[in-house]
């Protein structure tokens, strides 16, 4: 996805007022930023739940 949006961020460099490849690059943005923020809910879950229920882990 990230080469999608480069290549087309480059050819809207050339030809900003294209309609189709704005509706293109902003659908790849949005399909970006979907998981990048389940990652982030993920991660603050983890640490939510490891802070709420801590566990010792003894090195063997």
């Amino acid at each position: 996805m990230q080469l999608q949006k480069s290549q087309i961020e480059l050819v809207l460099e050339s030809n900003p007022i294209s309609s189709g490849l704005n509706k293109k690059l902003r659908e790849i943005n949005l399909d970006i930023k979907i998981p990048v923020n389940e990652l982030e809910h993920a991660d603050y879950s983890n640490a939510k739940c490891e802070i709420s229920h801590p566990t010792s882990i003894e090195n063997t």
